[in-house]
């Protein structure tokens, strides 16, 4: 996603704001650890680590999971 998350479709919109952050390997440094919260950042609920994955956040796991499927169907829409 050389644009990131376009907001394309109603789930994209849904999704709302999205954080990146280039991930290099396993959260050993407290430095590291502390980049990726402030990449995430106080409101949005998820995050794309370049080269890795996604991190969805939400202040339930109910709700995070719900964002983790709705950034699946929408990533593999765009496919």
């Amino acid at each position: 996603m050389k644009d990131g998350l376009l907001p394309l479709t109603q789930d994209a919109i849904m999704i709302g704001k999205c954080s990146y952050h280039d991930f290099y390997g396993v959260l050993i440094d407290e430095d590291e650890k502390e980049k990726i919260a402030r990449s995430l950042g106080p409101t949005n609920k998820v995050m794309f680590l370049r080269n890795h994955g996604v991190v969805c956040a939400g202040a339930t796991v109910e709700e995070a999971r719900s964002e983790e499927r709705r950034v699946g169907k929408e990533c593999r829409s765009r496919w």
